[in-house]
């Protein structure tokens, strides 16, 4: 959860940045929504006509009240633990984002900020990461708002993964690119000009594969050797499972 303040810290700094926040001596409360939320249930249950419990609703916006009467902030976030979020792109940036396992969904698209085909998304070191044409690179930290990063690509992308703390992304013309952070990229030199359509990490080795059969691996994502398959026909998706 700690990382989830942060998250929302980045974003608000983000908004000021573009002028489209809060003005800079705002104040800023943001609260625990679930670990206030089970605090109260105990302390402050609240009761049916019937006298059955249902939970503690009246005492969680109760303290919620208590403390903004008290610290007066210009802006109050509940943040609950958004872990359980499920997240599909698609056509036209679409994206669109489930909390109950699938069940309802709701439209994000407007979000995204392109009109672009997004081809994959992964959850990784708390950001979710889309990629898609033109070299789109999207991030969020719940799957709700999201912000464009400059890939320094305008090929399309197919692929993505994460692994040894390393963002890694393929696609079109061999392109490879790398970020630590999912916001700033690197393009690697992966020794092809094929088209790349998948990528996966596993055993301390990336492993990216193709049309005509090409597969490449590396332990850096720095120098990429090319593997001998034994066919000409076109790979889509590679997988690890230890």
């Amino acid at each position: 959860m700690k990382a989830r303040f942060f998250d929302i810290l980045k974003e608000v700094e983000r908004e000021h940045e573009q002028g489209t926040g809060s003005s800079k001596d705002s104040h800023l409360m943001i609260i625990d929504g679930l670990n206030t939320f089970i605090r109260v249930f105990s302390a402050v249950p609240a009761l049916n006509d019937d006298g059955d419990h249902i939970g503690g609703v009246t005492g969680f916006l109760r303290s919620i009240a208590a403390n903004i009467r008290q610290h007066k902030p210009t802006r109050c976030v509940i943040v609950f633990d958004g872990n359980n979020n499920w997240v599909t792109v698609g056509d036209n940036g679409s994206i669109f984002t489930s909390s109950n396992n699938g069940t309802t969904w709701d439209n994000r698209t407007s979000a995204s900020g392109t009109t672009e085909e997004l081809n994959e998304v992964i959850f990784a070191n708390s950001t979710f990461v889309a990629f898609g044409y033109s070299g789109t690179i999207l991030t969020s930290s719940y799957g709700i708002t999201w912000t464009s990063r400059t890939s320094g690509t305008t090929a399309k992308l197919h692929s993505g993964t994460f692994g040894n703390n390393i963002f890694v992304t393929v696609g079109y013309n061999g392109t490879i690119l790398t970020s630590s952070d999912a916001i700033t990229w690197t393009i690697k030199t992966s020794g092809t000009t094929d088209i790349l359509d998948g990528i996966a990490y596993g055993n301390s080795t990336y492993v990216t594969v193709g049309d005509d059969g090409i597969i490449f691996s590396s332990t850096d994502t720095n120098t990429w050797t090319s593997r001998t398959s034994g066919t000409s026909k076109h790979f889509r998706r590679v997988f690890y499972k230890e």
